[in-house]
C-alpha cells in the first residue's frame, strides 16, 4: 500500500510547486561531495559510468532528466557522476569496485557503501525503487532513540529523533506531540524549526499549531517550500484515508489544505480525489477528478496508464483516456505517444484506429530499436484478429 501511494504521489505532482527538472549532479570533487553529505546528513548517489557505455547514455538521456526522478534524488541525495575510467574514478573504484557499467552506488556521509546495483534501470520507477530502498537503510533514528530511551528530552535529541524518524519513514507524531506539550512559546526559532519538521500529516495537532504560526515560517523557509511541505502532509492524510477506508479523512485533508492555500484548492482536490479513487477503485470519482484537473503531457500519460491498468473495464474512463492520448499526440508526435493511443483504442475495441496508430508508431521508431519488434508483433496480432 505505502509503496503504491508513494508512486501515486510522484505521478500526481501537477499542483506542486516543484522546480526540479532532473537530477542535479555535483560539479566538485569527491571530497567535496563527502563534505556536503556530512553537512546535510544525506546519502551520496554515484552514477559510475564509462563514456562508451550504451546503457549509461540511455539512462543519462531518458531517466535522469525526468522531473519525478530529479525531485526525489535532489531532496534526498548528494548526486555525483563518476567516469570510472579516468580522473577520480580510477581511485574511486579501488574502494568501490566495479564489474559492469553502469554501477549505481549509494554511499553514506562516512564513505561507507550502503547499497550498489549493476546495470541501468529501464524506468523511472525502477530507479526510484532502488533509491527508496537505500533511503530506508540509511536510518539514523536508532542513535537518537537510544538517547530518548535513556531519558534525554533535550531539543537537540527530540528534533533529531523526529527528523530521522521522518526520513526513514517511521511514525514520529508521538514524540513531536510530547515535545510540543512541554513548550510555552512555539514562536521561537528553534521551536518553529521543530514544528516544521514535525508536520507529517494534516490530521494532527501539529498541523493546528503549524497553521497558527504559518506566517512566522517565512523568515526561515521559502514560500514555495512551505507550500510543498504542507501539500506533502495533506497527501499523507489522503494515504491515511485510504488505509482506514475513511472518506471523512479525505475530506479533512482537502479542508485542512484549503485552510492554508485556498487559491490552490481545486487543483489539490483533484489530486487528492484521483489518488483516493485509484486506490479504492472508484471509477466515477477518478473520472470526475481527473477531468477537472489541468494536466501537462507527462501528467496525462500517467493518468492514462492508471486508467488502462486499474479501470480498463470502465468504458467511460477508457473513452476519456483515448481523448487524452489524442491530445498528447497532437502536442507531441512520437512513437511512445502513438503506442499509448493505440493501447487506449485496443481497450475500447476500436481495432482499425489502433492499427493506424501502431503503424504510425512503427513509422517513427528506429527499425534497429528493441521497441520496434514489440510494436510490429502487436500490429500483427491486431491485424490477425
Amino acid at each position: 500500500m505505502l509503496q503504491k501511494l508513494i508512486i501515486l504521489n510522484i505521478m500526481l505532482i501537477f499542483s506542486m510547486n516543484v522546480v526540479a527538472q532532473g537530477i542535479e549532479f555535483e560539479k566538485g570533487s569527491w571530497a567535496n561531495a563527502l563534505e556536503k553529505a556530512k553537512a546535510e546528513d544525506k546519502l551520496i548517489f554515484v552514477d559510475g559510468y564509462a563514456v562508451w557505455c550504451g546503457p549509461c547514455k540511455v539512462m543519462a538521456k531518458k531517466i535522469f532528466p525526468l522531473p519525478e526522478v530529479g525531485d526525489y534524488f535532489n531532496k534526498n541525495f548528494i548526486n555525483v557522476k563518476m567516469d570510472m575510467e579516468k580522473g577520480e574514478g580510477l581511485s574511486f573504484r579501488k574502494k568501490y569496485p566495479i564489474s559492469a557499467y553502469p554501477t549505481l552506488y549509494f554511499i553514506n556521509p562516512d564513505g561507507n557503501l550502503v547499497q550498489s546495483t549493476r546495470g541501468a534501470p529501464r524506468t523511472a520507477q525502477a530507479l526510484l525503487d532502488l533509491a527508496m530502498q537505500a533511503t530506508k537503510k540509511f536510518d539514523r533514528s536508532v542513535n537518537y532513540m537510544k538517547r530518548y530511551e535513556s531519558g534525554d528530552r533535550s531539543y537537540e535529541t527530540m528534533y533529531n529523533l523526529v527528523k530521522t524518524l521522518n526520513k526513514s519513514g517511521k511514525p514520529s507524531l508521538k514524540y513531536a506531540n510530547e515535545y510540543l506539550r512541554t513548550q510555552d512559546n512555539l514562536n521561537t526559532k528553534e521551536n518553529l524549526h521543530f514544528l516544521f519538521e514535525a508536520l507529517t500529516q494534516v490530521d494532527s495537532r501539529v498541523f493546528d499549531e503549524f497553521a497558527k504560526h504559518k506566517e512566522s515560517f517565512t523568515s526561515y523557509y521559502a514560500d514555495d517550500f512551505i507550500h510543498t511541505w504542507v501539500e506533502k502532509a495533506a497527501m499523507k492524510t489522503v494515504s491515511n484515508a485510504i488505509e482506514f477506508d475513511s472518506p471523512e479523512l479525505l475530506e479533512e485533508a482537502k479542508t485542512k489544505y484549503a485552510q492554508l492555500y485556498p487559491q490552490n484548492k481545486n487543483a489539490f482536490n483533484s489530486k487528492a480525489d484521483v489518488t483516493y479513487a485509484t486506490e479504492t477503485n472508484d471509477s466515477d470519482l477518478f473520472l470526475s477528478a481527473s477531468k477537472s484537473a489541468s494536466l501537462t503531457v507527462v501528467e496525462k500519460k500517467e493518468i492514462i496508464n492508471q486508467a488502462l491498468n486499474i479501470f480498463a473495464d470502465n468504458p467511460k474512463v477508457i473513452k476519456q483516456a483515448e481523448k487524452w492520448a489524442k491530445s498528447i499526440v497532437s502536442e507531441e508526435e512520437s512513437a511512445a505517444n502513438y503506442y499509448l493511443l493505440a493501447m487506449t483504442q485496443v481497450k475500447s475495441e476500436r481495432v482499425s484506429q489502433a492499427i493506424k496508430s501502431l503503424e504510425k508508431c512503427i513509422e517513427l521508431t528506429d527499425p534497429e530499436a528493441r521497441e520496434a519488434k514489440i510494436y510490429i508483433e502487436q500490429l500483427q496480432k491486431l491485424k490477425a484478429g
